[in-house]
């Protein structure tokens, strides 16, 4: 099945090229690759999806741009405008040529006329902050006026409605790794390719918090740590020379609990205990383990943050740790 997979075919062409030099344009190779076609579908469908939800949550950020009305008449200068102004995969730019209290009429590239309605634009109420937006949209002109360029799409289960969209400014990925053999069988580094080829699953660093706890405490499981281990949920105070001030590590819900289990600890994410644990291991014996699940040793902190996944790694990395441990 043919699939938009655009991140992965610029892996495989970066790997090719390393692999054959340029010959590789020229020499009739070709790729086979483990991604499953339903997977990476789903996939960048889940992300999407994803980032547009949190987006529109976030509100309406306004228009692209703004047409006078001279500017509106021009059909060759409405054109060029709209051919240039960028858009996502699967939205298209328009201008807004009238509005009633109720529905808006536009124009597209290709010269045909959009309607507008309120169900339409019911999302966006406008940005104010990042946590704050305004009152959802009583009539049209809340949200759009005559000469805004805006993007639009068509709906999915009804494409003779449109809607208005925006791109959203957040960005994220998702990468799928099967446990059994390790093969990425999908992957999405952003939002657009089109927009931004960074690839954020292999090269955005940050810092996986507490899904790096498991790898902790698997190197305490190792060392001899059975699940029922008791250790002591009580504040802890550290004066590390390498950091700027006293270090005073809670838990997220600001509680501390007493003698906990190693295993209730790990599903209950205990900040305290995962610290009071990388600290009875050892930091250097801690790496040892970690590092036999793809961690790279030299980027990993030599102290008890350690704990609280300060390390910065991509997304891939942390998948496919899990994958070995699934494995």
């Amino acid at each position: 099945q043919d699939i938009s997979a655009p991140y992965i075919a610029e892996m495989a062409r970066i790997k090719t090229l390393e692999l054959f030099g340029t010959d590789a344009y020229t020499s009739g190779l070709h790729d086979y690759l483990t991604i499953r076609s339903d997977c990476q579908i789903a996939a960048g469908q889940a992300l999407r999806k994803g980032l547009e939800s949190y987006d529109h949550r976030h509100g309406y950020r306004g228009l692209l741009n703004n047409l006078s009305s001279k500017q509106l008449e021009d059909a060759h200068f409405l054109n060029e405008i709209l051919t240039k102004t960028p858009a996502a995969e699967g939205n298209q730019t328009a201008a807004v040529i009238s509005t009633t209290e109720t529905s808006a009429t536009l124009t597209n590239q290709f010269g045909e006329s959009i309607e507008l309605d309120m169900d339409g634009v019911a999302w966006a109420q406008s940005f104010i902050d990042i946590n704050r937006t305004g009152p959802k949209p009583a009539q049209m002109r809340d949200v759009l006026t005559t000469g805004d360029i805006v993007e639009i799409r068509k709906e999915k289960d009804n494409p003779s409605r449109w809607r208005l969209v925006q791109t959203p400014q957040v960005q994220g990925a998702l990468v799928s790794i099967s446990p059994r053999d390790g093969a990425i069988e999908a992957l999405v580094g952003g939002y657009d390719f089109t927009l931004s080829h960074y690839n954020r699953a292999t090269q955005a660093k940050r810092q996986p918090g507490s899904n790096f706890k498991p790898f902790i405490y698997l190197a305490a499981l190792e060392k001899g740590n059975p699940a029922a281990t008791l250790i002591n949920d009580a504040p802890i105070v550290f004066d590390d020379k390498t950091l700027e001030a006293v270090g005073r590590p809670e838990n997220s819900s600001g509680k501390f609990y007493g003698p906990t289990r190693l295993r209730k600890a790990l599903y209950n994410t205990r900040n305290l205990v995962s610290i009071r644990l990388l600290k009875s291991t050892g930091i250097r014996d801690t790496i040892n383990v970690v590092k036999r699940f793809g961690f790279d040793p030299d980027s990993l902190p030599k102290d008890l943050s350690l704990a609280l996944g300060s390390a910065a790694m991509t997304p891939l990395t942390v998948a496919t740790g899990y994958a070995m441990l699934a494995n």
